[in-house]
């Protein structure tokens, strides 16, 4: 898989109303998470392989675990703060 199909797509759903979804998941669960824990590590089971809310949230560590057919599709998410399994 290229990152250019990552990009591209951010659920695993399909249909019309799949991204607009997922952004709207990970703005909601943005929106809850306190602000106190940001300085914390987060885990989020079932990422997927666009790890949309991992990407577009701000902890100190991120973690996401998912099932992975190719873990060099993960290669251009990782850096010194995200961990993907």
């Amino acid at each position: 898989m290229t990152e250019n199909r990552l990009n591209k797509n951010v659920t695993r759903g399909y249909g019309l109303l799949g991204k607009l979804l997922a952004h709207q998941r990970s703005n909601l669960a943005n929106r809850l998470i306190p602000p106190s824990t940001r300085n914390g590590r987060i885990l989020d089971i079932g990422c997927g392989f666009y790890p949309l809310f991992l990407l577009s949230t701000e902890f100190s560590e991120k973690y996401g675990f998912d099932k992975v057919k190719n873990m060099n599709d993960y290669k251009s998410f990782n850096d010194n703060n995200n961990y993907f399994y």
